[in-house]
């Protein structure tokens, strides 16, 4: 097995997909029609989902992008996309994460040997895990920086989706008169039909209240508790006069994990 990775006061071996999953992930299948999966969307909150055959096995992947704008009746079997991470139970964890990493396809499939989901491992469930076993070695500002997308509260909710979607990120952090006062993700705008409702402004969207937020000098081990604990996508960095000056990310933080994770297994 491999060695174990540190964690403050505490050691957490490196185990395997099993470990890390959510079991008994929900599906649809292939013949479901595309208003039954964005019901799914919006009561979740997902991005993507795994779709299955008649046998129950693995046929894709279905997004938010797929569906919107499709006839309601129309079924999913046309609109499937590869998945792009698909694992046994027991694959080491590492390859994993750094897989996560390096798509747009917010989670892992776990299948068995008849190519049945048995689980997901979802950027959630990752947080979870760096914060378990992540040192505090490795600081927010030593991750790559990204730049801070910023909107207006007055702008319209279906523009600043069309704006994730173009510039393929996923939060941009709400400013108001030189402040920050919250950030906005693309499953917020999903839950308030921000691709229906055209006159929904991000200020009906956004919750105002204290942003969760981080430091230069704080840990990626930090950064992945805060976005595990309060289910958030990122974390803007605050600078010196608290405006974000960059955000970390779940991708972020995968990369670091998968890192850590080869280290570990190595050393």
């Amino acid at each position: 097995m491999a060695r174990a990775v540190q964690a403050p006061g505490a050691e957490v071996r490196v185990e395997l997909a099993k470990d890390a999953m959510t079991p008994d992930p929900i599906t649809m299948r292939h013949t479901d029609t595309v208003e039954a999966c964005a019901l799914i969307f919006r009561q979740h909150g997902f991005r993507h989902l795994p779709i299955v055959d008649a046998r129950g096995a693995l046929a894709g992947m279905i997004t938010t992008h797929r569906v919107q704008g499709r006839s309601a009746g129309e079924d999913l079997a046309s609109l499937l996309q590869p998945v792009d991470v698909v694992c046994a139970a027991e694959d080491p964890l590492a390859p994993i994460m750094r897989a996560l990493a390096r798509t747009s396809q917010d989670v892992a499939v776990v299948v068995d040997g008849d190519q049945r989901p048995v689980g997901v491992i979802t950027e959630h469930d990752a947080m979870v895990y760096a914060s378990l076993v992540l040192s505090d070695d490795v600081r927010v500002q030593h991750v790559r920086p990204r730049d801070v997308g910023q909107i207006d509260p007055q702008r319209r909710a279906h523009v600043a989706m069309l704006e994730m979607i173009s510039q393929r990120i996923h939060h941009l952090v709400v400013v108001d008169d030189g402040a920050m006062v919250g950030v906005l993700s693309y499953g917020d705008l999903l839950r308030a039909g921000a691709h229906h409702a055209r006159d929904v402004l991000v200020d009906d969207v956004i919750r105002r209240r204290d942003v969760i937020s981080a430091r230069d000098g704080d840990s990626v081990r930090e950064a992945a508790r805060l976005m595990a604990v309060h289910h958030i996508g990122c974390v803007p960095i605050l600078g010196p006069d608290d405006f974000p000056v960059r955000v970390v990310t779940r991708t972020d933080v995968l990369e670091v994990l998968g890192a850590a994770l080869d280290s570990s297994a190595t050393a």
